[in-house]
Formats: structure tokens, sequence, C-alpha cells
């Protein structure tokens, strides 16, 4: 079972959903994505991403913010003073002229919304604020539910090699109480 992250997730949608809504077929759209580190370049070229009976990947090329940068320096160095244009309105996350997530942190806010819904589906309570118990530095983080004086959620989020290999070593004991772990190679 491979879980897909939300570049993944983006580039499923734009293949399927998107290619029907506009009479195509996935292998005739090439996504590009804009991420924050060259990992999300590796990820997206893992053969579990590839559908090879029709031959086409979820995300066909990655750009860093860094690329993207340099990118418009080189090609259009008056960038900043061109006239706005319009957002396209289909699949975005612009509301009121503003980008908005499904919360924060580093992985947009998957973490915090997998407990929201999880804490509201399996035990009935809504979590408005959710607090974190930290580690030695930011990029690690725990979170639990309690109900009726027992945990019933533990969650955490492990950024940064240092803090994935410390859950993994855990795992490997069996001694990992976690029932998820947000991990991302890059820290926070």
């Amino acid at each position: 079972l491979w879980l897909k992250q939300n570049q993944q997730i983006m580039g499923s949608l734009v293949k399927n959903y998107f290619s029907s809504k506009i009479g195509s077929i996935p292998s005739k759209i090439f996504h590009i994505t804009v991420m924050p580190c060259l990992d999300k370049r590796v990820e997206s070229m893992r053969d579990q991403f590839h559908n090879s009976e029709e031959d086409y990947s979820d995300v066909d090329f990655v750009l860093t913010t860094k690329d993207v940068l340099q990118l418009l320096q080189q090609k259009a160095p008056n960038f900043i003073q061109q006239r706005p244009s319009t957002i396209d309105r289909f699949l975005n996350n612009i509301e009121n002229g503003k980008f908005y997530g499904v919360g924060g942190g580093p992985s947009d806010g998957f973490l915090e919304h997998i407990f929201k819904r999880a804490a509201e589906q399996l035990y009935g309570q809504s979590v408005q604020q959710i607090s974190y118990t930290y580690g030695k530095t930011k990029d690690f983080k725990e979170t639990t539910l309690t109900v009726d004086g027992k945990v019933v959620l533990h969650f955490a989020a492990a950024y940064g090699f240092r803090n994935i290999q410390s859950v993994v070593r855990l795992i490997k004991k069996g001694s990992c109480t976690y029932d998820y772990v947000e991990v991302m190679a890059c820290p926070s």
C-alpha cells in the first residue's frame, strides 16, 4: 500500500479528473508542480506513481521554488511590473483573493486535518485548537486526544531524517505508540 502526498494527489486529480473535464486523456497532460525542496522531484519519479498501462505519471516535472525564482530572474526580469491577471477558479485554494490551506505546518495541515477528523468521527469530539508537545526541536511534535481520562489518539510529526530515524527505531522495537505519524524528509 502506497500513500500519496499532496503533490501526487493533485497530480492524480489533474491527470484523471481534470482531463475528463476538458475532454482529454491523462497522457496528453503535462503536469508541473512547484515544490519547496528537491525531494519532491525524487518522489514524483517513483514507479508507484506511474501508470504503465496508459504510460503517464501523476506529476511530469517538479520545479523547486528556487528554480522558479531563477527562471523569473533570467526570462522575465520585469515580472513584478506585470499587470495582475484573473485566477483560474478550477481546483484552486484561493478565497477572497487570499490563499488558504486545510491547516498549518510544513505539510499544509494534513496532520491537523486528520487529527480533527479522527477525533470527530471516532470519538465525537470537536477539536478547534491542537496543542503540541515538542521534542528537542520544532521538527518533532506530538499531540494526543484524551477522552474520559484515557489517551485515545496519539499523533506525531517528524520532520528531517534524524526524527524520522527515531520513529523508525520505535517501530522496529515494537514500542511505537503513535496512531499516525506525519513524516517529511525536509526539516521545517
